[in-house]
């Protein structure tokens, strides 16, 4: 399920995957849009939404997270 939440923000419902396999799809999407469209973008995991902004944000500011931050367990 996909909530869009403006023109450059979405959220996804990835109950059925396990934690190890969200991140390596978030990495995939992100490798899919730079390629595609030539847009860098950040990715941002949590249990909520309030938190997956939280990890976003921080996936914008530190390099070191490589654009892809996952917070805590997601089931």
């Amino acid at each position: 399920m996909v909530e869009t939440y403006s023109i450059d923000e979405s959220f996804l419902q990835l109950g059925e995957f396990n934690s190890k396999e969200v991140e390596r799809l978030a990495r995939a999407l992100r490798e899919r849009v730079n390629r595609w469209v030539a847009m860098p973008t950040c990715v941002g995991i949590a249990p909520t939404e309030t938190f997956a902004k939280v990890a976003n944000f921080l996936a914008k500011i530190r390099p070191r997270y490589a654009a892809c931050v996952t917070f805590g367990l997601l089931f």
